[in-house]
């Protein structure tokens, strides 16, 4: 079954604007073969599949598809290859038949209706699929759109699927179905690449397993092999990288933060705590509950379940902030350094209810001299600025913003070298006020010199605290 190499990717970089990138990926797949790919939110898993069916362009590599050679720069993806993604794709008001055959055949200004109904109940009965042809999409059920989504690419003529995690929230019975269609269609030739953060549901498929850990394929392991091996480890292998340098805030300071019992989903709920002066890390590897809580942040939430300073959040959420460090949210280029650093300032640089020029001067002054010592030299527009310097004007803003409770989302994106020591810097600043940062991520060796506690989302759910050690001991690194 599995002699006949259909897609084979040699060297393959790509880069994109936010998230991570793709570094020498090389990877191979064999007719009627199911390949895992494994990997923690923004590991390149989807990034992956983006280059594969043409959706985005790498910058080198190779890619042989049925043995024909394309340089991976030119690569526009195939008709023979179908994604089904998290999302449904199929079209809600209209039926089954509809969604397989009449949109494939839309040019068609005659449509056979009795024809196609009957190619429907063919394919469902192939299949083994219970289902009438004529049900709206909008009725099914989230594992019948999947399975519709599959046939769908069965009868287009799709030899190899790719599929996104959709299974990581399937009861046991919907995997069971799933499992059944997906090995049915191996029997026929068909292959699948599907990506996910569960290993054990990767096994029940996959004849073999790849590890992604940011951007990097890090291993590949036999299904045969799955009692051998510690996933965990492999996924945060890269996590020991050197001691905390942070000096660790006293014990006794206030709480400023608290999630309490704070619901998530359907029986899942968070409880944790952020004291004053701590920098902490809320790892989430599967990343189920980060948006459900910077979303409350964001948007404020009735029931008394986050807490800022002692506070119900809707009655103090002027004292908690949101930092999204995305390049494009970061400054706004049209603006001067000073009106960028100002932004959001106005109590600190008005009086009597208007802007202050001296205040303001001050401001950049400061914020010149401070990076001079590091032979940062800043123009007068944000526009000709680079990537480190807009992060450092970004912080400053964010400095001088009146808040007790800082959430950061995205900042693994950013970090290299250079732009953790502005970090480092800049959040020990803010932490030595009194005030608390939590970086929300699904990677944490990142942060290893920073953070002085990590907060990790277990598989069911239960929030645990951690230090840097105790994490390395509990995750057997």
């Amino acid at each position: 079954m599995m002699e006949t190499e259909i897609l084979r990717v040699q060297n393959l970089s790509a880069v994109r604007k936010y998230g991570c990138n793709l570094e020498r990926i090389y990877m191979n797949l064999y007719e009627g073969e199911v390949l895992g790919i494994v990997g923690f939110h923004n590991s390149g898993k989807s990034f992956l599949s983006d280059c594969l069916c043409g959706k985005a362009k790498p910058g080198q590599g190779r890619i042989f598809f049925y043995e024909e050679p394309t340089d991976a720069s030119t690569w526009k993806g195939s008709d023979k290859i179908a994604r089904i993604w998290q999302k449904s794709a199929l079209v809600d008001h209209m039926s089954v038949t509809e969604n397989i055959f009449v949109i494939r055949k839309r040019r068609q200004i005659f449509i056979p209706w009795n024809g196609i109904r009957k190619e429907t109940e063919n394919c469902l009965n192939e299949f083994d699929v219970s289902m009438n042809p004529d049900t709206k999409i909008s009725d099914l059920t989230r594992i019948e759109k999947h399975i519709i989504e599959l046939l769908r690419a069965y009868v287009t003529g799709a030899k190899l699927i790719l599929i996104d995690d959709i299974m990581h929230s399937y009861t046991e019975e919907e995997y069971d179905e799933i499992c059944r269609i997906i090995r049915k269609m191996q029997h026929k030739g068909l292959s699948f690449i599907i990506s996910g953060c569960h290993l054990e549901n990767m096994q029940r498929l996959a004849q073999r397993c790849v590890f992604m850990v940011n951007g990097h394929i890090v291993k590949m392991i036999e299904n045969m092999k799955r009692k051998q091996i510690d996933d965990m480890r492999i996924m945060l292998g890269d996590v020991l990288r050197e001691k905390v340098r942070r000096q660790l805030p006293k014990k006794n300071g206030s709480v400023l933060f608290e999630a309490d019992r704070f619901r998530v989903r359907r029986n899942k709920e968070l409880s944790f705590k952020l004291t004053e002066g701590e920098i902490g890390v809320f790892f989430d590897p599967f990343f189920q509950s980060r948006e459900t809580l910077i979303r409350a942040i964001r948007e404020g939430t009735e029931s008394e379940t986050l807490w800022i300073a002692g506070k119900p959040l809707k009655k103090n959420k002027a004292n908690v902030v949101v930092a999204d460090f995305v390049t494009d949210r970061m400054v706004i280029e049209r603006l001067s350094i000073r009106d960028n650093l100002c932004l959001s300032s106005f109590p600190r640089i008005s009086r009597m209810g208007f802007i202050c020029s001296r205040k303001a001067e001050t401001v950049e002054r400061l914020f010149r001299e401070e990076y001079a010592a590091e032979k940062m030299v800043f123009g007068e527009m944000t526009e000709q600025m680079d990537f480190a310097q807009n992060v450092a004007i970004y912080l400053e803003r964010l400095k001088l913003r009146k808040w007790d409770v800082m959430f950061c989302i995205n900042l693994e994106n950013v970090m290299d070298y250079k732009i953790e020591n502005i970090i480092l810097r800049q959040f020990e600043e803010m932490a030595n006020k009194g005030r608390a940062i939590c970086i929300c991520s699904s990677a944490v060796g990142k942060f290893s010199g920073l953070a002085d506690s990590y907060y990790i989302v277990l598989s069911n759910g239960i929030v645990q605290k951690m230090s840097y050690g105790e994490m390395i001991k509990y995750f057997e690194i």
